[in-house]
């Protein structure tokens, strides 16, 4: 669902499909997941009563997926905050895992021209 929330489907996002793929043991659920992508379905969620840890496990992997792109869309913010409250959360939770996503984004971009400028750079041994 959130793969399929603002339209479209970009590498990054291919990638969670992937991962999440790696998770089913039925290729029922495999193909049917891979159709929704295709034909752009967002899927109506039920209520998922779980342990808290779990709960939050899966809507940080949502919440990730939902900034891969470096984007957030209105569609993708909305879907968030609907699937939050299909686990259990206060859609406003939805919004503190979207901000710090975001920062994970900025740190994970640092992290990436460090790591440029490094590779750019000439060993200094002293």
């Amino acid at each position: 669902g959130m793969i399929c929330a603002d339209g479209h489907v970009d590498g990054a996002e291919m990638k969670f499909l992937k991962q999440a793929i790696g998770f089913l043991d039925n290729t029922d659920q495999i193909n049917a997941l891979v159709q929704q992508v295709r034909n752009r379905e967002k899927p109506v969620l039920k209520v998922i009563k779980m342990e808290r840890e779990t709960a939050f496990n899966i809507l940080k992997h949502l919440t990730r997926l939902a900034v891969s792109d470096t984007k957030l869309s209105n569609s993708e913010a909305d879907f968030l905050k609907y699937a939050a409250m299909k686990l259990g959360f206060d859609p406003n939770f939805a919004n503190h895992m979207m901000r710090w996503a975001r920062q994970q984004l900025e740190t994970d971009r640092i992290l990436e021209d460090l790591w440029k400028m490094a590779q750019k750079s000439r060993p200094h041994y002293q």
